[in-house]
């Protein structure tokens, strides 16, 4: 999730419903927001964003046969 500095030096978290910008400036997804109560939005994956599916598919695929080890090595690398 996308965090922005506070007036405080801290991170405060972004909507939760909204999609950080990058993937939209990229136009890898596309927005479209609806003038409704209670307001309703809605992503879609634009063709470009589609040419990435089988590469982030298999990026998901890969963390979880490896979840384990990726585990591991954080918590000895957070230990250090």
């Amino acid at each position: 999730m996308q965090t922005r500095p506070s007036p405080h030096g801290r991170h405060a978290r972004g909507d939760p419903g909204r999609l950080p910008a990058p993937p939209r400036r990229e136009r890898i997804v596309s927005r479209t927001a609806y003038a409704e109560v209670p307001p309703r939005v809605e992503y879609e994956l634009t063709p470009l964003g589609e040419s990435l599916r089988e590469t982030v598919l298999a990026l998901a695929r890969w963390v979880t046969d490896h979840h384990d080890e990726i585990k591991t090595a954080r918590h000895r690398y957070d230990s250090r």
